[in-house]
Order: structure tokens, then sequence, then C-alpha cells
């Protein structure tokens, strides 16, 4: 009898710099998308996904009770997720299967390749995740 392991899960996340109008270009655009069941439905439908988030990015908290928050100097998409497999069949999938939403996201990134060719988003992709991760934990 054959045992079968679970596939490997995988982690991610990749900060993405932004021009300022596209933030503002995701921060009205993330209200409807959220709600949309058109838009939600064929990244649902990737049953390779374990969970996904993306959220933006603009300030960075400083130590110290009254201090600001320090601005950056561009406003970046934070994605994070955790998947089956590895990172390049990850983008490659998304890149195929949704291309058209990835130009919503990302379109507006400094150097942003496009979906198309896939080996060219999926090198952005992975030049911009983190290293890592330094703590980790899947249930």
């Amino acid at each position: 009898m054959a045992v079968h392991s679970p596939p490997e899960i995988s982690p991610i996340t990749v900060l993405t710099p932004v021009r300022p109008i596209w933030a503002w270009w995701l921060r009205l655009s993330w209200l409807f998308a959220d709600r949309s069941r058109w838009i939600k439905r064929p990244l649902l439908a990737l049953s390779f996904i374990h969970a996904a988030h993306w959220g933006l990015m603009d300030r960075l908290p400083t130590r110290g009770p009254r201090r600001a928050a320090r601005r950056l100097p561009a406003p970046y998409v934070v994605f994070q997720s955790n998947f089956d497999g590895r990172a390049t069949e990850y983008a490659e999938a998304f890149a195929i299967t949704v291309a058209w939403r990835i130009n919503g996201l990302w379109a507006g990134g400094y150097g942003f390749p496009g979906p198309r060719p896939q080996s060219r988003f999926v090198k952005y992709v992975l030049d911009h995740a983190v290293e890592g991760p330094f703590h980790y934990y899947s249930a």
C-alpha cells in the first residue's frame, strides 16, 4: 500500500512599489472587487491556493508613542499567499488563468512586464518576493 504525503505548502510575500495614482485605483477597485463574484470566481477555482491577501502600504511605523509614521517613497502592494507547490508554478498559473486580473493589480507597478509571456511575469514576482519566511505556520 502506497503512502502519499500531503503536498508541500509554500508561502510567498511579494512587495511591489507602485505609482501613487495606481494606489488610488487599487483603493477604489478593491471596494468592488471583494464583492464581485465575477472577479472572485476564477480565483476561487484555483484549488491549489489555501489563502491569498492583497494590501497597500504607504507608511512604516516608527518607534515611540508620539512619532508619526514614516512615509515610503512609493506605495507598495503587499501580496501574501500560501499554496501547494513551488512559487514558479504558482505565478505561472496566475499568468495563464487570470491574466487580466494580474494587470488590474500590478499594471501600475514600476517595471511590471505584464502577465505574458509568463516567464517575464514569473521573474518579476520572484524578484519582488521577500526572502524567508522567517516563521510560517499552516494548519
